[in-house]
């Protein structure tokens, strides 16, 4: 197979990855993702051809506009706004075929899990890079529900502007009055209205990620059927009472109330929003029901292997990235009269950060040949999501170990 193609001038123009005997690998169109539709998966040339062009684009596109974004995100007038920069970045990526590269061949895509696993990891390395090339969460996982399970309406409506990049999502899950590690628990519902024709839904979600985007327009909702609409009632579990819906935003007596921080960040302009649901009136024409009635939970859990795999890689991306940047510093500032390469506790120190990276990055792909291996949204998907516990569990305070060790080379 031949990876074929160069970079366009200033390194905006990317490698169009092609094959010999298929077509090109492309953006992948609405009406071309559907559990029907099987895409064909790229060749090993390919995807190395793929992140070859990848690596071209973070350099010369992504890394110069760092200060650019620290400096919008900083200021309090810009930072609940989209950085600027991004609909031209989002345009040079969908022309470099550097695109949608997170949908799997079962949903119409190139790149199984395991070649997807190196493109995450060096989207990773740029916190915001991700959603320049369209593979940014929460709207990848929203997606692939959408191409999984979404009627032929609903994917026109949702599944093609999220394709195309043109609107964001968010997905309401966790909630603040329960423990909702276990879905079982989650409490907001939706109610048929008396006249039969709309859902009215109660309840408040938080750490709602990305709905706080002002481009974010649908809402992912995980709410409960009461009792006595369940069907039918007798064959009710703890695993069949929840739904999936599928929420316009903005919406009357739906608020996003207050951003949340993580350890101080509030991660603008997406956030994580408290969403409160007042009453909300649903209408069920057309159906905002996203799979089957009862089928919610297992949407959910199944909507999770894929992404904790990718958040796996970026984290590993961002490791491997502060691990470079302690091995220049550490090639170049000199103490106690020698440099800190030099220095025994030094060389240990960027040793055991680099044996913690290679070994979260071989767990998230020995999870990504699993996710491979299962279909993520059959019955046997629960082996593949468990199989990317590990990686998940772990890959925090390795890719942690490695920023903090850069910030100690670097004097902070």
């Amino acid at each position: 197979m031949d990876g074929g193609g160069g970079s366009g001038s200033g390194g905006g123009g990317g490698t169009a990855v092609t094959a010999r005997d298929g077509p090109p690998l492309r953006p992948v169109a609405a009406d071309e993702v559907a559990p029907d539709v099987r895409g064909r998966r790229a060749s090993a040339a390919e995807a190395a051809a793929t992140l070859a062009a990848l690596k071209r684009f973070m350099a010369t596109r992504v890394v110069p506009l760092e200060g650019a974004h620290a400096a919008h995100a900083a200021d309090a007038a810009t930072k609940w706004t989209p950085f600027p920069p991004m609909e031209v970045l989002k345009a040079a990526a969908r022309a470099a075929r550097l695109w949608n590269l997170f949908l799997p061949p079962s949903l119409g895509g190139s790149y199984s899990a395991v070649q997807y696993a190196p493109l995450a990891a060096v989207m990773g390395s740029v916190v915001w890079a991700s959603e320049a090339f369209n593979c940014s969460a929460p709207d990848t996982g929203n997606m692939e529900l959408l191409a999984r399970l979404a009627s032929p309406g609903q994917r026109a409506r949702w599944l093609a502007p999220l394709l195309a990049g043109t609107i964001r999502s968010c997905f309401g899950m966790t909630e603040p009055a329960v423990a909702s590690s276990d879905a079982t628990n989650l409490g907001a519902t939706a109610t048929t209205a008396p006249s039969g024709e709309a859902l009215i839904l109660r309840g408040q979600k938080w750490w709602t990620s990305g709905g706080l985007d002002p481009r974010c327009r649908l809402c992912v909702l995980l709410v409960r059927d009461p009792p006595g609409e369940r069907s039918p009632p007798e064959a009710a579990t703890p695993h069949n009472q929840h739904t999936l819906l599928l929420l316009p935003l903005p919406h009357p007596g739906v608020s996003l109330d207050r951003p949340l921080t993580v350890y101080g960040y509030d991660d603008a302009p997406h956030g994580h929003g408290v969403l409160t649901l007042a009453s909300a009136v649903l209408p069920l024409d057309p159906s905002p029901v996203l799979g089957a009635r009862g089928g919610g939970f297992a949407g959910a859990q199944a909507r999770l292997g894929g992404g904790r795999l990718h958040h796996c890689l970026r984290l590993v991306g961002a490791g491997e990235r502060a691990l470079a940047l302690a091995l220049a510093r550490a090639g170049q500032r000199e103490a106690f009269g020698r440099r800190l390469a030099a220095h025994g506790v030094v060389l240990d120190g960027l040793g055991r950060s680099r044996a913690d990276l290679d070994a979260a990055r071989l767990l998230a792909l020995d999870a990504a040949a699993a996710l491979d291996a299962l279909d993520a949204m059959d019955g046997r998907g629960g082996g593949a999501a468990a199989s990317a516990r590990p990686p998940c569990g772990w890959r925090a305070p390795k890719s942690r170990s490695s920023r903090r060790l850069c910030r100690h080379r670097w004097g902070g």
